[in-house]
This record gives structure tokens, sequence and C-alpha cells, in this order.
């Protein structure tokens, strides 16, 4: 895979999120605007088939994800008395890629600082969609993985402004704001949806953070705060050039490496303390990894890596503990205690799956530092299903 480039250098993931901007801005409609997304991509030098692209079966999906969306407005659907209203774009079904729709609270302008612990989603929670499942497909038209993650985060864009303005009967006087894309990682706010159809983008507001004191429970979801102008970062590579994510959080075992790791920008823009690259493998600062090492030395594994030629700045932190995510669930059940509210015994931060999880101890320690690019959310019971 090679990086998104531009004059050899490589694109501003402002410069996107401005460009996305443009296409809700002018309502450009699905299928005009799938066109000039990969247009843009093309010439960044993105390697993919333009012609294909063209050939999605664009209206067929939409009619389909119509009928799927007035459900969620229906009177069996859940109760819209949030403002929030999200499209992600998730694999909730083995072998392809879906669109699905959730309703929530906001305590803040990004979606990382929405309330996902009291999020409603309709039934069917998701729908099929051919558009998605070709975008994601590693066998489909855009061979650079991270295009067709930011192909499908516009995708999404394009689709919830669409089911926006195609139902704007249905939304009635509610006006939530829309934001869409993966949850936990790159992600666009639409703005506030009128009853007129048209999306009014929301008025920059400086970022909260969470101050120390105001965690609620033990146990908390460490993830992206999915910042919409932060850099993004390609799968790292060995001392021989190769992409390699291979056991890094999946085995929660030590790495034998030998040297340092080079991690390519492919999308440039702020660099926070704390980030994921494109397979969810943790890049933080080293003050951040001292931390973190400070506060359970046996839970990870620091390893060097080079960032735009400048070593040490940035570690990989490889979580070698792994939580037991059916014992937490079993406890629970027993004691009837949600899980938010267990502990991991002596460990302060593990993993379970993709999922990492820290104490209240080590978030607050986190949060004191200031550490930037990450949030916690309480963990909740499907975060270890």
């Amino acid at each position: 895979m090679t990086s998104v480039m531009e004059n050899d250098k490589p694109v501003n993931s402002a410069d996107v999120h401005r460009y996305l901007e443009t296409i809700v801005r002018n309502r450009v409609s699905v299928p005009a605007g799938l066109k000039t997304l990969a247009e843009f991509w093309q010439r960044q030098g993105a390697d993919l088939d333009l012609d294909a692209i063209l050939e999605f079966p664009v209206n067929r999906d939409l009619r389909r994800l119509e009928e799927w969306f007035k459900t969620l407005w229906s009177p069996k659907g859940p109760p819209i008395t949030s403002d929030g209203l999200w499209f992600g774009v998730d694999e909730l079904a083995k072998g392809g890629f879906d669109l699905y729709a959730a309703v929530l609270p906001r305590h803040g302008r990004e979606p990382s600082e929405w309330d996902w612990e009291n999020v409603k989603y309709p039934k069917p929670r998701a729908a099929s969609s051919r558009i998605f499942k070709a975008l994601l497909s590693p066998q489909g038209p855009i061979r650079d993985a991270p295009v067709r993650r930011l192909m499908a985060v516009g995708c999404a864009v394009l689709v919830a402004q669409h089911l926006c303005h195609a139902l704007r009967s249905e939304l009635g006087a509610r006006e939530p704001v829309v934001a869409a894309g993966f949850e936990g990682g790159e992600a666009f706010i639409l703005g506030t949806a009128h009853v007129n159809g048209r999306i009014e983008p929301l008025p920059v507001e400086a970022p909260r953070r969470t101050r120390p004191g105001l965690l609620k429970g033990n146990l908390f979801r460490l993830t992206d705060s999915g910042s919409t102008t932060r850099w993004l970062l390609d799968q790292p590579r060995d001392g021989n050039g190769r992409e390699t994510s291979r056991g890094f959080g999946l085995n929660a075992k030590p790495i034998e490496a030998e040297g340092s790791y080079d991690v390519p920008v492919y999308l440039k823009g702020a660099r926070p303390d704390f980030c994921f690259t494109l397979s969810g493998i943790p890049v933080v600062r080293r003050a951040a990894a001292e931390i973190v090492e400070l506060a359970d030395r046996e839970a990870v594994q620091r390893l060097p890596v080079t960032i735009d030629a400048v070593h040490g700045e940035y570690e990989i932190l490889n979580v070698i503990a792994a939580a037991r995510p059916q014992k937490l669930l079993d406890q629970s059940k027993k004691s009837k205690t949600p899980v938010a509210d267990l502990d991991l015994g002596a460990r302060r931060i593990a993993r379970a799956k993709q999922t990492l999880i820290v104490t209240r101890f080590l978030a607050e320690a986190l949060l004191k530092a200031g550490v930037s690019g990450i949030v916690f959310v309480p963990l909740k019971t499907s975060d270890l299903e």
C-alpha cells in the first residue's frame, strides 16, 4: 500500500474535511458525490478504478436505504427525544459492511462526546448496502486501504444527507445534529438537519475535555477522540519496508522486534498524543507511553517508531495484558453490578479483543497530564461480547 500523496506530500485531513463540507453545502447527489470523491482521490494518486465506481447500483441502493430509514421514525422505532443522529459504517454481518443508524444525546460537538451509554437503535438496526460492501472490499475498485475507509466516510455523508432530505417530513421539527463515519474512528459532522431538508453546519466550538474527577465508574473503554482534523497513520512497516500488523494486540503477547518500525502518514493533520493506525495499533508520544508504563509496567510493551523521518517522538504501545471478557460478564451477572463498576484486579490496562480497557486510576492519570486524542467511555456489556 502507498500513502495518499499530492506532490509527494500527504494530503491534509483538514483539506478532506473542507471538501466534504463543500459537498454538503451544495447538496450534491449521491452518484455525483461519489464521482467527485473518486476523482479527488484519483488526483491525489490513489490506486482506484473510477469506471467501476461509476457503475455502482446507487439508485437501487438508495431506495432500499430509504425504506429502512423510515423505520427509525415509525411508531415502532425508538423515541426520538435525543438531539444526535448517527449514521455508522460497520461490519455488522460477516462478509461485508453495512450502514446503521443510531439516536443519542449530545454532550459536545464531536461524536466521541455524544452519550453512547444511552444510544438507541431502530429495528432493523442496519441496512445491507452493496455500495459500502464494494467500497470497503479489498477485492473492490479501490486498492488503497486508507482511501477505502475515507471513501466510505464520504459515501456515508452523502447517504445521510440524501436520507435526511428525502424523509424531511418524517424528521419533522426534531432537527437533530447529523454525523456519519466509523464509530471511534474517522467521522464527519454534517450539521443540523432542518425540516426543509437542508443541513446547516454547526458553528465552530473549542474542543471540550473531560476534567479529572468527573469520570463515573471503574472501567473504561479507551477510544479515539474522533477529531476530524487529526493525522491518520498507515500500517507499521518493519526494517525491510514490509507492512505488518501481525501480533499487535491480537494475541496479547510481546513482539520480538528487531530495530525500529516506520509508520507512514497517509493523511497529515494535527498530531495528538495518543492515536491509532489503520488497524487499531496505538501509537503514542513517549511522555504518554511513560504514564501508561508507570501505571502498569507488566501490561504494555513500548516499541520505537519513526514517523516523518523523526525517531523517538512516538512509540507503538503494544498492550500485552489480556482481559477475560467472559469472566467480567459472569461477575457482573452474579453480582448484578454493571461491567463499568468492576475492576481488572492488578491490571490497569488490558485488551479484550480489539477493545482497550483502562481503570479509573489510569484514565485519571492521562487526563491530568492533558494527553490528547482519546476519550474514556464507561465499559458496557456489548464492548465485551
